[in-house]
């Protein structure tokens, strides 16, 4: 007996093959997240894609990513391989064995250049891979999805209110205070590198402690 001809999706230039409603699961067949205002389909099992809860998720403590396949682990807590370079943590890019830093992923087709070329591109972002900023004549790459670069409006604005320059942290510009702070409670002096200003980065005092023994031996009894 001959089998059946699986039906193919509807939707023009489309082969895949239909779950339901002559639809495949990526044009819309088969269960839909419950999310209010989601499209994408549902994790068989869960009601939810994985963006809105659907699939097992990380397990570590307090993490609500979803986990990678096989693993009970997201990327960042340690989900899926690891870049095999000697003392690397980070995920490797699949197929590569190993991380975008040490190698994995399509490298950038300039002559002598060893970066990471942009997804769907054959260079890196500094040598014209990627979408480019629209301003005329520039050739600088474009800011996320604005396509602008930041010399040109791309890229998110200082929050004060009138400020058109480029927000560097906490969402504001350098000049409005959008620089790295000392974290120190209620510090908020501007740091160079890591955590602490120089004023809270000091070691502390060596206590003389034999000093304070003899001291509290000398004192008379009451």
């Amino acid at each position: 007996m001959p089998k059946r001809k699986r039906e193919l999706c509807s939707k023009d230039g489309c082969d895949n093959v239909v779950v339901s409603n002559h639809l495949c699961k990526k044009h819309g067949g088969g269960l839909r997240c419950q999310s209010d205002d989601c499209k994408s389909s549902a994790i068989s099992g869960y009601g939810n894609c994985k963006k809105h809860g659907g699939g097992p998720r990380c397990q570590f403590d307090g993490c609500k990513s979803s986990a990678i396949s096989g693993y009970d682990y997201c990327i960042k807590h340690g989900g899926g391989p690891r870049c095999q370079f000697d003392g690397c943590k980070s995920s490797a890019i699949f197929g590569y064995g190993h991380c975008t830093k040490h190698g994995g992923g399509p490298r950038c087709q300039f002559d002598g250049c060893k970066s990471t070329a942009v997804f769907g591109y054959d260079h890196c972002r500094k040598h014209d891979g990627g979408k480019r900023c629209q301003f005329d004549g520039c050739k600088t790459a474009a800011r996320s999805s604005c396509g602008y670069c930041r010399k040109h409006g791309g890229g998110e604005r200082c929050m004060v209110s009138g400020c058109d320059k480029h927000a560097q942290k906490y969402h504001l510009c350098k000049a409005h205070g959008g620089y790295p702070r000392c974290t120190y409670p209620s510090c908020n002096t501007r740091i160079k590198s890591g955590k602490l200003c120089d004023k809270h980065n000091k070691p502390a005092e060596p206590i003389d402690i034999l000093t304070d023994i003899v001291h509290i031996k000398q004192e008379p009894a009451e």
